[in-house]
C-alpha cells in the first residue's frame, strides 16, 4: 500500500489510508487500522473496492462523531454495498447504511474537513452530489444529505486537493487546495 492519509483516533489507534494497486502479489486493503503498539487491527475490515479492477485509493479520513469514520477516495463498493468515492463505516469498519451522499460522475474525493458541528465538506472531481449539482466541491450533514445552506456557488473550476480548517475548533472558515480556474462560475 502507498499511504496518502493517517489519522489518529481518540483511543490512540491509528487509521491509514493509501493505494492498492493491482499488482498479483497478496491483496492489502486501501484502509488499515492499526494498533497502538503498531500491530494490524485484523477486526477492522472495511472491505473497499471496485470491481472493474481499476486502482482503488483512500485519499481522506475525518471523524464524524465517536462510532463515525468518514473515508475519501477512490473506490465504488463497501464491502457489498455500492458506494461512490465517499463512505461512513462505524468504528468496527462496517458501512453505515443512513449515510446517503451519491456522488455523480466521480473521479475521486481528495480531501475532508469537518465544518461547524454538523457538517462536512468533501473536495475532489465530480459534478454533482445527491442529483444537485455542485462540482468538485460539496457541503454534507452528518447523514450524507446536500446542506443547501452553505453558498458554494456553482462549483469550483478544477478537482479539489485539500481541505483545511482555518479556525480554531471545527469552525466556518476553511482553506481550499486547489488548482483554481474558477468559482462561482467566474475564471
Amino acid at each position: 500500500m502507498v499511504t496518502a492519509c493517517v489519522v489518529e483516533q481518540p483511543d490512540g489507534r491509528i487509521l491509514a489510508g493509501g493505494a492498492e494497486y493491482p499488482t498479483g502479489a497478496p491483496a492489502r486493503q486501501p484502509l488499515v487500522r492499526l494498533q497502538s503498539d503498531g500491530t494490524l487491527d485484523d477486526g477492522f475490515a472495511p472491505n473497499l473496492g471496485d470491481p472493474s479492477g481499476r486502482t482503488v485509493q483512500v485519499n481522506a479520513i475525518a471523524f464524524a462523531g465517536p462510532d463515525a469514520i468518514l473515508v475519501g477516495g477512490a473506490f465504488t463498493r463497501a464491502g457489498e454495498m455500492p458506494v461512490t468515492a465517499l463512505v461512513r463505516l462505524r468504528s468496527d469498519g462496517s458501512v453505515d447504511p443512513t449515510f446517503t451522499a451519491e456522488l455523480k460522475n466521480s473521479g475521486s474525493v481528495r480531501a475532508i474537513a469537518r465544518y461547524g458541528d454538523t457538517n462536512l465538506l468533501a473536495g475532489g472531481s465530480f459534478l454533482a452530489v445527491n442529483d444537485t449539482a455542485q462540482p468538485n466541491l460539496t457541503a454534507v450533514s452528518f447523514d450524507g444529505s446536500v446542506n443547501t445552506n452553505l453558498h458554494l456557488g456553482r462549483g469550483l473550476g478544477s478537482q479539489v486537493n485539500a481541505l483545511e480548517p482555518i479556525a480554531p475548533g471545527y469552525g466556518a472558515e476553511v482553506a481550499i487546495g486547489s488548482f483554481l480556474i474558477g468559482y462561482l462560475g467566474e475564471p
